[in-house]
């Protein structure tokens, strides 16, 4: 199954997901799709989990509504002051 239809069915089944979440929810794993090329869900790899943070940390620029496309700031790639798994630092 694509791995955009994995995600639409995801998100239809989580009905106890606010509004909020579930469009944060769809922004991000629209940018995984688009990543991936939509490929089949059960053929994405750790690996390419890996490179798509690695591209989120060093290539990936937002567009945001004031304009500005600078990269995602290190801090967004900490939890609770530790290294997250899109950090490289798997907990």
């Amino acid at each position: 199954m694509e791995l955009s239809k994995a995600v639409k069915g995801f998100l239809i089944s989580r009905d106890d997901l606010s509004i909020t979440t579930v469009q944060m929810y769809t922004w991000a794993l629209g940018l995984l799709t688009r990543y991936l090329q939509d490929k089949p869900g059960e053929a994405v790899t750790s690996e390419d989990l890996h490179l798509f943070f690695r591209w989120l940390r060093e290539e990936y620029k937002p567009t945001r509504m004031n304009g500005d496309t600078s990269r995602l700031p290190a801090a967004v790639w900490k939890i609770s002051g530790r290294p997250c798994a899109a950090s490289g630092g798997w907990e």
